[in-house]
């Protein structure tokens, strides 16, 4: 990624984590799982579920609480997921997916 690119995506993320800062301030904030993000929007890390094995496995990931993830999409079928979290774009399972709990900010 370019520089510029870099700079530009992570500015959007900060506008995004001041959003969800604003708006839990109003309101508290809804809680899903990752697999419940359509693309475009974001969340907010809260916990992981699964053994430990599977929980090693998403926090090498980048799944860790606290970080603020997007989902950019899905494969034709639906499954796997994609998802940008702390620089990278990653694909997960949906079932999977549905092992990380986050905190989204309610709809204005």
């Amino acid at each position: 990624m370019t520089r510029s690119l870099l700079h530009a995506k992570f500015a959007h993320h900060a506008k995004i984590l001041t959003a969800l800062n604003t708006k839990a301030a109003r309101e508290p904030p809804l809680m899903s799982t990752l697999d419940s993000l359509r693309p475009g929007q974001t969340g907010t890390i809260v916990d992981l579920d699964g053994d430990e094995a599977e929980l090693c496995r998403l926090r090498e990931m980048g799944f860790l609480p606290g970080a603020i993830v997007e989902a950019i999409g899905s494969a034709p079928l639906g499954d796997p997921l994609a998802f940008f979290v702390r620089g990278s774009r990653l694909a997960l399972r949906a079932r999977d997916a549905r092992k990380v709990r986050i905190a989204t900010a309610p709809a204005a």
